[in-house]
């Protein structure tokens, strides 16, 4: 009962055309998205898939375990001044040494800003107060009564707004402890703030992702609802204004944007109306609502409005964006993950390389030097961008070659000047372990065989615009599971397909867009098991690492037999059934060999076996002998010379059998002795069965 279980579970087989036997495998790295998936550290990657150069990054200062939540720069004398977590310290930065001029109670400090008189001001959070710098000390200068303050901005008459959180509102401060709630917002936070290009002062929250224009007191009106839960930074250039989203959110029907047209005239004046109402109507829901389902991957977007305040996303990315910064070149945008974009003015998204930490949370711009400043968190860092950095560095994503790997060709296809270094591991990530970086040899790779590898590129002047490189698994054995010998009496038959089809060709999109899946046809094999006599049957479990195509041979030898006698070769199914009546009683052992031979070259193939347990062929029925008689009993004995003793029926009209029991009451040996009741003037047909199914009878008559 035992075999008739486990068989069951591999009775239907599925048999795959290989993807993955041994052979030459290229990889190509020739779009953005590939060339994303690595490390630009200093170079500046373009659509649709263009490294070079990029800008150099120097280290200005590092704070090493903090973070760096704001900053703004004194245009007088090109300082920088710092806001940090999780001691609620800002720091000055002064040729390049950062010094601490305050600490608050406060665990951090979000915002600090410059008035145009040059004064400094930060928020320390929690409990929201804000302080001012003067004769080298902090006073406290308002307390906004809030549980944060995120983000600070001066307007040109001097007052100070305050965005705040636990509560989303924000005040307008003219004086030391003089200040109002200037719009209170339902949302739980106001996250950032800045002005457009006639003062009105635009506010981003979090909660559901609202981009405010407040036109006065308690006066506002929504310009944009995200698919993203929070806005986290805006920049405005002349009639643009930019917003940065991110916190992804489940949008059940798109947001719209209701616009109101005038149409003046009498000829078809209010169709004319209608129609154009309707068609920038369409247009504001398509720039709105289309990019408003994000795909999985993305965690951000990038939103513009232009002149006439119809929002429409511009850039994605797949890190959350936590600043931007206006430049004569474009937007940049920080994100996590260290990593620098700009969206240019061709309005393409570049990633303009990436900083040694873990995320980029301002960007400052308009220093006296016309440097723009990247500051970090996860680690604290300062750093410089130079126009031109002169070599750029590239490090790719690391390749699994899914076993272990011998490395070919690589090849670089642009125009310029470039050097490449590839390094091997067997270790997901790279680390300590792994073989050191070493240059190509003849145009190939002179890294080690092994599992994974990555390759570096240093770019000194021009662009690259594809990697190729080439490599080849080791084959690997196939894996065989223990053969498994169903009960006697067993057979299987291949399942009829339907519409007589011998094989299914599949695909879905991905594979098809990958080029494969339809190419090969996957024949979907199923077996059916028949009860017949004498016949028996054997399957295994194969797989190979490597999706190299199996043949097997299955091999029979009986348990005094020193050779093995060959049932089959070069099968090419995982199950085996043949009529084993008129075979010799005894006990057995199938060996089943399993080859990759098919998808490989002579001498590179792997064989590997298992033995099956020992089983029984046995054709010979049990023998019945009588041992006494009455009236009333009869005592009989039934030996079986292989099997043990199944059952033992007994009738009186040949026809309806009632099971009996042995003397001793348990059915658990090759010989069993019965005592059995008859009826007085009756015959009486008994039949004894062993569990290899064999059936005898006998009659005893008056």
């Amino acid at each position: 009962m035992k075999n008739k279980i486990a068989i069951w579970a591999l009775m239907t087989l599925t048999v795959t055309s290989p993807l993955l036997a041994v052979s030459v495998r290229r990889v190509t790295v020739g779009n953005f998205d590939d060339f994303a998936q690595g490390e630009p550290l200093s170079v500046t990657l373009a659509p649709p898939g263009v490294l070079k150069p990029g800008p150099g990054w120097k280290e200005l200062f590092d704070l090493k375990d903090l973070n760096i939540w704001s900053g703004v720069v004194d245009a007088a004398d090109g300082d920088l001044y710092v806001g940090t977590g999780p001691k609620g310290e800002v720091f000055r930065v002064h040729d390049g040494e950062a010094t601490p001029v305050a600490q608050f109670e406060q665990s951090d400090v979000y915002a600090v800003a410059r008035n145009a008189n040059g004064e400094i001001f930060a928020a320390s959070s929690p409990k929201g107060k804000i302080y001012r710098f003067a004769d080298g000390h902090a006073e406290e200068y308002f307390n906004t009564g809030e549980e944060y303050v995120w983000d600070l901005a001066f307007d040109a008459d001097g007052n100070l707004y305050a965005a705040t959180g636990g509560k989303g509102k924000i005040f307008k401060i003219s004086a030391k402890d003089k200040g109002e709630v200037w719009y209170a917002s339902d949302e739980p936070n106001i996250r950032c703030l800045a002005f457009d290009k006639v003062g009105n002062l635009l506010a981003g929250t979090s909660g559901k992702g609202l981009l405010y224009r407040v036109t006065n007191k308690d006066q506002a009106v929504v310009l944009l609802q995200a698919a993203y839960t929070e806005i986290t930074a805006i920049t405005v250039s002349g009639d643009i204004i930019y917003a940065a989203a991110t916190g992804k959110r489940d949008i059940k029907s798109a947001p719209r944007v209701e616009t109101t047209i005038t149409v003046s005239g009498t000829n078809g004046g209010a169709e004319v109306a209608r129609a154009m109402a309707a068609a920038l109507s369409a247009r504001a829901a398509i720039a709105v609502s289309a990019p408003s389902q994000p795909s999985p991957n993305d965690k951000s977007a990038l939103y513009r409005l232009q002149r006439d305040l119809y929002p429409e996303i511009v850039a994605r990315t797949d890190s959350s964006i936590y600043s931007l910064a206006l430049t004569e070149h474009g937007v940049l945008i920080g994100t996590g993950g260290g990593k620098l974009y700009r969206f240019n003015n061709d309005e393409r998204l570049e990633l303009m390389g990436k900083a040694e930490a873990r995320d980029i949370t301002r960007l400052l711009t308009g220093t006296a030097a016309g440097q723009t400043i990247v500051l970090t968190s996860n680690l604290a860092r300062g750093f410089t961008l130079s126009a031109g950095g002169g070599e750029g560095v590239y490090q790719s994503k690391v390749f699994d070659s899914g076993l272990f790997a011998q490395w070919g060709a690589l090849e670089v296809t642009g125009s310029g000047k470039w050097k490449v270094q590839t390094r091997s591991g067997n270790t997901e990530k790279p680390d300590q372990s792994w073989y050191p970086w070493t240059g190509l040899k003849n145009r190939h790779i002179d890294s080690p065989p092994a599992r994974y590898t990555q390759f570096k590129l240093t770019v000194s002047e021009g662009e690259v615009w594809r990697v190729e490189f080439a490599y080849i698994p080791q084959n690997q054995p196939p894996e065989l599971s223990l053969p498994i010998v169903l009960a006697p009496g067993l057979g299987s038959k291949e399942m009829p397909m339907p519409n007589n089809a011998s094989a299914v060709r599949t695909a879905n999109l991905d594979q098809l867009l990958k080029g494969g899946g339809a190419a090969q046809p996957i024949p979907q094999l199923q077996y059916q098991l028949f009860n017949t006599s004498g016949w028996r049957t054997v399957a295994w479990r194969a797989t190979d690492p490597n999706g190299d195509h199996l043949q097997y041979k299955v091999e029979i030898r009986a348990e005094h037999q020193k050779d093995w006698d060959v049932l089959t070769e070069k099968l090419d199914k995982s199950i085996l059934s043949w009529d084993a009546s008129g075979w010799a009683d005894g006990n057995y052992y199938i060996r089943v060999t399993a080859s990759d031979e098919p998808d490989n070259a002579q001498g590179k193939f792997h064989t590997v076996r298992k033995v099956s347990e020992v089983f029984q062929i046995d054709n010979t029925p049990p023998r019945l002998s009588l041992l006494s008689q009455d009236e009333e009993w009869v005592e009989i004995r039934v030996a079986d010379a292989l099997s043990f003793i199944s059952s033992v029926q007994v009738s009186a009209n040949a026809q309806d059998y009632t099971e009996v029991q042995p003397k001793d009451g348990l059915t658990d040996s090759r010989q069993e002795e019965y005592r059995i009741k008859r009826e007085k003037g009756k015959p009486l047909y008994i039949r004894a069965t062993d569990e290899a199914g064999n059936t005898a009878g006998l009659r005893i008559g008056q």
